[in-house]
């Protein structure tokens, strides 16, 4: 059991139970009552075993679950025994935290020849990014539960619909490139830049800070997340 106001696990870091061999028993289970896990860089926690029943990951935090490239799982790599419980909140009393966010990140309570676990998350926003995995589920037995308790938002009122005539492309077309340069052929060209996400909590990258000083005052400008 973790007890802590704040948990961060970084780079590639670990919290860990398991078990191992045919006699092996059910892997130990993972408390963390923190009020913000944050887990990036390939951070996991992890309840793993090899033939029996996986271990429960109970997660209860007070305002933000944040995972960025992260995991939390529950494995059964062998045998019918059943993939572990993975609980964000407190099913009892029906309280979770403002926020879960996965950010390509997995929640994962999996088994092999037994049944899946099962993925309970009780939050007032859920927010997943693309890529991100939230499931219980098993490679030949029943597949597990996952059960999201999180408002439904109505957007719909936020939206605008865009002008039909947003972008006039004839300007452009009856004039080509090479009319309008001295080469002989035109060219289209797609550039990317690969961005990795901020984590959460982080600063925002800016431009040189100005410093403005004088003999009776000295002012720093900073721009923070």
């Amino acid at each position: 059991m973790v007890l802590h106001r704040h948990l961060s696990i970084s780079d590639k870091g670990k919290i860990t139970t398991s078990s191992g061999g045919e006699a092996g028993g059910q892997a130990g289970d993972i408390s963390l009552n923190v009020g913000n896990p944050e887990l990036s860089g390939g951070a996991s926690v992890a309840s793993d075993a090899t033939l029996s029943g996986g271990g429960r990951i109970t997660v209860n935090p007070k305002d933000t679950v944040s995972l960025s490239d992260s995991s939390i799982t529950t494995n059964v790599a062998q045998g019918t025994g059943r993939g572990g419980d993975i609980t964000i909140g407190n099913p009892d009393t029906g309280t979770g935290s403002r926020f879960v966010i996965l950010n390509h990140s997995r929640i994962q309570a999996n088994a092999q020849d037994g049944d899946g676990g099962a993925v309970f998350v009780i939050t007032e926003n859920f927010l997943i990014s693309f890529g991100s995995i939230v499931e219980a589920s098993s490679a030949r037995g029943n597949n597990g539960t996952v059960r999201i308790e999180a408002p439904d938002l109505d957007i719909s009122g936020g939206l605008t619909i865009l002008s039909g005539n947003f972008f006039d492309a004839t300007r452009w077309a009856s004039t080509p490139c090479e009319a309008r340069s001295d080469e002989p052929e035109s060219r289209f060209e797609v550039r990317t830049h690969i961005i990795r996400p901020v984590p959460f909590g982080d600063c925002l990258i800016s431009d040189n800070a100005d410093i403005l000083s004088s003999e009776k005052q000295l002012t720093l400008l900073s721009i923070w997340l």
